[in-house]
């Protein structure tokens, strides 16, 4: 064989980089086992300068600052004004539309990132709007489908405004959201109105905040009659004296030089409630008789907080008790007086005659009013203040600074205990009229509970 058949490789030329990457070099490499590595470059086989893009530098040359809206302070400021207004905290607004106490802090403070359902929530709860264009107005639906979920209307009607329609109230709505309602757009506090439905009117108690409007007011339409002028303590200095009150002899015009003050016993009826006759007459100047408004109220404050009025604070059961003092043959006592106390913040002293003494009634709770009833034992009677001035001559509730009118109580239970205006009932015998028998108070208290016996007399001694 000839040198020319001898072949003699001195080198071979590497492979390059653009032979690598046909089609057939990748299938032999992955045939072989070879690890193949993929790299995508960006802007790969464009005419674009490398960098960054240009809208990246649009945004780093940016100076306004990005950032989340918040909400607008004057939705915050109707948020906590209309929160304060129906005297509701921040914590209980939360407990109402089940979110955080911080939650409603941060939207009074302005700090809260706006959130349509909260919001939402919210002015169901405050019942107002705080949304779009009727920001600040009474919380109205607008849509059909709103209009569908909604469970009553009410007509509202009150003495001086006129009447307005509440169309918002869900089967779920509380007697809270109705009353907060009501006094957005009234501007009048329902707990200081008489409140009355259906023909001939009858009165009803928004006492339970958290009690379903559709218990008190069943019917799906309805109209609710507000009468701010018996509204009690707020307005209780504005009253015309009744009849009773007129009895009280008037001063001499010769006294008008100076203020002279005297207080006088108003005689009420002996009726089984002159409790209630009485602080009614001390609240609005007039004698009603019965009264059965308050006792309705009493025990409507007892049904909406049967943990505080349990058996042990009232002696029978919650229900029984209710029961109990709507009979209008049951006489009233301590309980009742601090009940009616703390519902119309007013201090309620009751003087005992025999023991020349002062039972006060919701004297920690600093109230600026007072009223005065005297009790012999077993009845009660209102105290008012008759005076030579012109403007208030019959004065029936006293500012809580007014000392003067202590004294002047305490005078009338002397004067009255000197005069034996008194029933000492530790040596009173009361008789069954219907059965004829004899007992003590506590042995006719039992007879009259297991009895059903109401028909009582009184006798000084045991014959």
């Amino acid at each position: 064989m000839s040198d020319w058949d001898k072949v003699t490789v001195l080198n071979k030329r590497p492979a390059r980089a653009s032979d690598l990457r046909t089609k057939q070099a990748v299938n032999n490499a992955m045939k072989s086992g070879v690890p193949i590595e993929t790299t995508k470059k960006f802007n790969a086989a464009t005419n674009k300068h490398a960098g960054p893009s240009v809208s990246a530098v649009k945004l780093d040359q940016e100076t306004e600052d990005f950032h989340h809206s918040h909400v607008s302070m004057d939705v915050s400021k109707l948020i906590s004004v209309q929160r304060q207004k129906i005297g509701m905290t921040q914590k209980e607004l939360a407990t109402k539309i089940c979110e955080k106490p911080q939650v409603v802090n941060e939207y009074e403070a302005g700090k809260a990132i706006p959130n349509q359902q909260i919001l939402a929530k919210m002015e169901r709860a405050l019942g107002v709007k705080l949304r779009g264009k009727d920001k600040g107005l009474p919380l109205v639906p607008k849509s059909e489908e709103d209009r569908k979920e909604i469970w009553q209307r009410i007509m509202i009607r009150f003495n001086c405004n006129g009447q307005f329609t509440i169309d918002t109230l869900l089967a779920s709505s509380t007697v809270g959201e109705l009353k907060s309602i009501i006094w957005s757009v009234t501007e009048i506090h329902p707990d200081n109105c008489k409140l009355m439905i259906g023909y001939p009117p009858k009165e009803i108690f928004l006492v339970d905040d958290e009690q379903l409007i559709k218990e008190i007011i069943p019917n799906r339409r309805e109209t609710l009659i507000m009468d701010e002028q018996s509204s009690s303590s707020n307005n209780c200095e504005n009253f015309k004296p009744s009849a009773a009150a007129k009895n009280v002899q008037p001063f001499n015009s010769s006294d008008e030089t100076r203020l002279i003050r005297r207080m006088e016993r108003i005689e009420v009826p002996a009726n089984n409630s002159c409790l209630f006759v009485s602080v009614h007459f001390c609240l609005t100047g007039e004698i009603q008789e019965k009264c059965p408004r308050l006792r309705n109220l009493i025990a409507e404050t007892v049904r909406s907080d049967p943990i505080t009025y349990n058996e042990g604070f009232l002696g029978k059961s919650n229900n029984d008790y209710q029961n109990w003092i709507r009979n209008e043959d049951h006489w009233g006592g301590g309980i009742e007086l601090s009940i009616l106390s703390s519902y119309y913040e007013i201090e309620i002293v009751a003087v005992d005659t025999q023991n020349e003494r002062f039972n006060r009634f919701g004297e920690d709770k600093n109230y600026a009013r007072r009223i005065f009833l005297i009790f012999d034992g077993i009845h009660y009677d209102p105290l008012v203040v008759h005076s030579n001035d012109m403007d208030n001559p019959i004065q029936t509730n006293f500012s809580s600074n007014d000392f003067e009118v202590i004294e002047m109580a305490l005078d009338v239970a002397r004067k009255a205990k000197a005069k034996h205006q008194y029933t000492d009932l530790n040596q009173m015998y009361l008789k069954c009229n219907q059965c004829n028998r004899l007992f003590d108070q506590n042995q006719a208290r039992k007879h009259a509970s297991s009895t059903g016996h109401i028909n009582f007399s009184e006798l000084n001694d045991k014959k």
